[in-house]
């Protein structure tokens, strides 16, 4: 098991964190909450910067990075929102109109989509749809024009694949040094290292137990992982160096 201690902010007091990702050119971090679109931008050592809202696309589950300095905004009804989120020292608002709508699955319930990932190299999202069954779908950035609907494809099947380990899929990161998929699953308390093309289990990360996990992403140069959960923690996770 990691030995990294948790720790909780304490002026989030009505949320629950879903997803977070990390803004590597302005070395911020962005926790979105689960049902009221307010996301949290922090510095780098997690002091809460400002307050953002509007980000009310209905049960949003995670949050992502993007490419020219836009964001992505997954939501439990099989959604993807692209869009900017000002740079500024002010709480806003978002302008929910002028962000994409991107439709990738109709889903109703609490078994749908978790958590997202993005290979930049090769322009590609991974989709995690929770479990009954875990499914990871992929599909390319240039297939997005507008406000659409896609059909996203799937390399393997995650439910025979990856049940032997893992009840559920709550978070994705895309590690672009070893072009392999971390899966994270709250329910197990663990991440998988994982090869996106055949569902292979390169290693496993166990982590402490009894614990919501529902966001991930890296916090520096090196990939080492944050994971943020409900109702309003984080865990930095230190990884052994890889070969670029």
């Amino acid at each position: 098991h990691t030995n990294n201690s948790l720790y909780y902010f304490d002026e989030i007091e009505d949320g629950e964190i879903s997803g977070v990702t990390w803004d590597s050119e302005d070395n911020k971090f962005f926790f979105i909450n689960d049902e009221d679109g307010i996301i949290w931008e922090t510095d780098s050592v997690f002091n809460i910067l400002r307050i953002i809202t509007g980000a009310n696309f209905g049960d949003t589950e995670d949050i992502i990075f993007l490419p020219e300095n836009k964001f992505g905004i997954l939501t439990e009804a099989g959604k993807l929102y692209i869009g900017f989120i000002e740079n500024g020292e002010d709480n806003f608002e978002l302008n929910q109109n002028s962000f994409q709508e991107i439709t990738f699955m109709n889903h109703q319930g609490n078994s749908g989509p978790e958590g997202i990932a993005f290979d930049e190299v090769n322009g590609l999202f991974y989709v995690a749809k929770e479990k009954n069954p875990m499914v990871i779908y992929h599909f390319s950035l240039s297939s997005i024009y507008g406000d659409t609907s896609i059909i996203p494809e799937i390399s393997f099947d995650a439910e025979l694949v990856l049940s032997d380990e893992i009840d559920d899929i709550s978070a994705l990161l895309f590690d672009q040094r070893t072009q392999r998929l971390l899966v994270l699953s709250e329910e197990s308390d663990k991440i998988l290292d994982v090869d996106p093309s055949s569902g292979e289990i390169i290693s496993q990360l166990y982590l402490l137990e009894d614990y919501q996990y529902e966001g991930m992403s890296f916090y520096n140069q090196f990939y080492n992982i944050l994971v943020a959960g409900e109702p309003n923690f984080y865990v930095k996770i230190l990884r052994p160096c890889e070969a670029s």
